[in-house]
Formats: structure tokens, sequence, C-alpha cells
């Protein structure tokens, strides 16, 4: 009777103790979603003052943002908040978790099918949510892409794109909306501009040949059997055959450039003093310079300046008992260059002056890019 009766008191016991551990454990879950409530609440009153350095550690107090358990608000305030301070990378790393833990098994069969069939046309229906969330990896994706595109490995460069690319054309076959106003197709826009703001950055090396009619005016000095120093006058003309090498992108270049001329010079002074004259004289010119010149809105004109060093000679005839002086120099001066492109062929006008050379010096010709 006695055993009986402490069994009995034993079994109530163990049926009491049992209910104020229940109690005090749905307590303790009430009072844990209740704090949880109230920093949720911190955090999205941060977002709205736009202090998203405030919103990203109260949410760290609580939540592991590789954590599955972590409530899927958390993480896209989180994302929000990371996007807002330039932190894309971390912003697109939490929609990854959130398309392959929230909506793993359609998420598989989308991403299979569009693959099978290289495409987007005719994939299963996915819950608006994860559109959104494609949508907003696919923009996260495209913007890293276009700033850090340069710097990135060929392999995930590729990648970027390729996922981004997916994401687009996924959201552009659905009805799904962007809630920023957004347009799915303007992530594939943007990185298309960006591979073709690249293209016009890069500097290339690349040859030329050129063409040119060249005439300039020039001065001798003839001393006379009496020791009078007298100027001649002389006018040049001919065909400069030269090329080069060239540095450029779409807005600037450099380049080294070279010519020989044959010229046929016309020389003469009539004076009190000499009277002497001669008629298409050879001449000859070596011209070496280096230019650097702007394309402005990166349109097929140039405009620069060419500087150049000449070395000139002249097969002139010196009178008996006279003496011809700077038949050859060597000097150094400053060409201001026009170009016109079409295609492979481009016109081309310098104009400027020769030091020691009494007029200015003109070419007009053309090039052809190698």
């Amino acid at each position: 009777m006695v055993l009986r009766g402490l069994k009995h008191f034993l079994k109530n016991m163990l049926l009491l103790l049992g209910m104020i551990l229940l109690t005090l454990f749905i307590s303790q879950k009430v009072s844990a979603a209740s704090g949880d409530d109230r920093l949720f609440e911190q955090a999205k009153k941060a977002y709205t003052a736009e202090n998203y350095e405030s919103v990203i550690s109260l949410l760290r107090r609580r939540y592991d943002f590789r954590d599955s358990k972590t409530p899927y608000g958390a993480l896209t305030l989180a994302a929000y908040s990371y996007e807002r301070l330039g932190k894309l990378r971390n912003a697109q790393h939490i929609y990854t978790f959130l398309i392959k833990r929230r909506f793993q098994s359609i998420n598989n069969e989308i991403i299979a099918a569009y693959k099978e069939q290289d495409g987007a046309d005719d994939l299963p229906e996915a819950p608006e949510k994860l559109y959104s969330y494609y949508y907003k990896r696919g923009d996260l994706l495209s913007k890293i892409y276009v700033r850090d595109g340069r710097y990135l490995s060929t392999k995930r460069k590729k990648l970027y794109k390729e996922t981004a690319t997916s994401y687009a054309e996924i959201v552009s076959e659905s009805d799904y909306e962007p809630e920023d106003d957004g347009d799915a197709e303007e992530i594939i826009t943007r990185m298309e501009a960006a591979e073709k703001k690249w293209e016009m950055e890069t500097f290339k090396w690349g040859w030329f040949g050129s063409l040119h009619y060249l005439t300039w005016r020039d001065k001798l000095k003839i001393t006379t059997p009496t020791g009078t120093t007298v100027d001649i006058r002389s006018t040049a003309e001919g065909w400069c055959l030269g090329g080069g090498l060239k540095y450029e992108n779409s807005w600037w270049q450099w380049n080294l450039n070279g010519c020989y001329a044959a010229m046929s010079a016309t020389v003469g002074n009539d004076s009190n003093l000499v009277n002497y004259f001669q008629k298409d004289v050879p001449a000859s010119a070596f011209f070496m310079g280096a230019g650097g010149f702007w394309k402005p809105n990166a349109m097929d004109a140039t405009i620069g300046l060419n500087i150049p060093l000449m070395y000139r000679s002249g097969d002139y005839t010196e009178p008996v008992g006279y003496q011809l002086d700077n038949t050859s120099t060597l000097s150094y001066g400053w060409l201001i260059e026009a170009q016109w492109n079409w295609g492979s062929l481009a016109y081309s006008l310098k104009y400027g002056k020769i030091n020691k050379f009494s007029s200015s010096m003109l070419f007009i010709g053309g090039l052809y890019n190698f």
C-alpha cells in the first residue's frame, strides 16, 4: 500500500516537472521571438534612416547570414544594406544563399532546363519571390562585372557575365516586374556597354604607311669673290614616302614617324652683287619625329602635334669663284597635323615651321593603316 502511494507520488511529480520545463521552454521561445522582433524593427528603422552600417551591425548580433535558420526577411534586409554600402559581392552572396536554400528544388529545375535548351523559353514557372532574387543577383553581378571587369581573371569574368545574362533572360521571359522599376534587359545592356568602353580605352600597337606632297621655302648663302655674303631664296617641292609605329585607343594616339623626300628645288637671287639662278635642282630630305594626337569624341578625326628632326641636302652648283653655304642642314621644328580616317585609309594635312627655314612647311597626303 505504501509502495503504491509512493509510485503515485513520483508519477505526479514527474508530470509536474515536465509541465514546468515545457512552460519555461515556451516562455523562452516567446521571449526570444519577441527579442528578434524588436531587433528587426530597430534594423528596419536604421535602414529607413539610411544608416546601413547599423543595419548590418544589428542583424549580425543575432543572425548568421550563412545559416539556413536565419529569417529570409533579415537576409533580404542585409542584402539591401550591403548594396547601398557598395559591398556588391556581399549582397550577391546573400541572394545566392536565398536562391539555393529557399527555392532549391524549383531553382534546380529552372537552371537545368535553361542549360539543356540553351535559352529561357518554356521554363518551369517560379514563385515571384524567386524571380526577384534572380533579378537582384543578376543586377548585382552585372554591376560587379562593370566595376571590376578589367581586373577579374578571364574565368571569373566569363562566369559573372554568363550568370548575370542567364538570370536576365529568365526574368525577361517571365511576367515579373522589378520593384525598383528596373529592366532585366538593362543587365545585359550594361555589360555590353562596359565591354565597348573597355575596348575603346584599350591601347593597341599598329603600323602605318604614308605618302605626302611636300613643299617649303628655304634660303642658302652665297659668298662672292670679294667676301660679300648674299642670301639666295630656294623653293622646293616633291613627295615624301614613309610610315611609322603608333600606339592608340579611341581617344588618343602616340606615334613615331619618318619619311624620305625626293625634291626638286628652284634657287636664285637677282641683285647688284650676284645674279644666281638654278631650276630643277635635285634635293632630298629625311624626317624623323614623334607625335601626339587627340581624337575628339572618339571620332574618325585626329588633331595633334608632330615634332620632327630633319636633314636636308641639295645638289646645288657653285659658280666659279663663289661659295655656297647651307647646301645641307640638320634642323628641327613643329608641325600641327590633322587626319580624317576612312577605314584603313586616312587623309593627312601637316603644317608648321622648321627652324632655319624662311617659310612654313606644308604636307598634304594620305596614310594607310595596317
